[in-house]
């Protein structure tokens, strides 16, 4: 290659590159403009029973919608138990323990109505964690809730969100 071609070979490149940006720029505002936070997405919304957690997890595109024909293969109860006996050491803590059958969505990981037992454990959350020295042991927080996602179908453990607010 020349100097006059490699030149045009750069020049190419960043044309291609500042292409790609501005499509990429377009589609976010297009997205802004429309008001797509994702909840409209996502139909027949339920809540966790708590506002605050129920706005935390849809700032992280986390939904959980109505069942409509969709069945559950593993019983309520049996839901409770796997998520017990998951984390053990939040059972002991937890006030109560709580699920309901609903489709998880997470437009961060690609989830899409899938069926889950939403275990709810009141007055529990995972330890903080930090430098040693510095780490919390029980979070101070008059609001404690620990969900655990529990697989309708096969009663896996999907995920397990700790949230704790004043």
């Amino acid at each position: 290659m020349t100097v006059k071609g490699n030149a045009r070979f750069w020049y190419i490149m960043l044309g291609v590159i500042l292409t790609v940006a501005f499509l990429f720029t377009l589609q976010q505002v297009s997205a802004k403009e429309a008001g797509d936070d994702g909840a409209a997405a996502v139909p027949n919304l339920v809540s966790t029973g708590d506002q605050q957690v129920d706005a935390t997890l849809q700032s992280k595109q986390i939904f959980f919608s109505e069942p409509q024909s969709e069945k559950a293969y593993i019983t309520e109860d049996e839901a409770i138990e796997k998520a017990k006996a998951h984390r053990t050491d939040l059972a002991k803590k937890a006030e109560s323990a709580t699920a309901q059958f609903v489709l998880y969505t997470n437009k961060v990981d690609g989830t899409d109505n899938r069926p889950i037992w939403l275990v709810t454990l009141d007055g529990a959350v995972v330890e903080a964690r930090g430098p040693k020295g510095t780490e919390q042991k029980e979070p101070n927080y008059p609001n404690k809730k620990t969900l655990i996602y529990i697989d309708a179908s096969t009663g896996d453990v999907v995920r397990l969100s700790s949230l704790g607010y004043k």
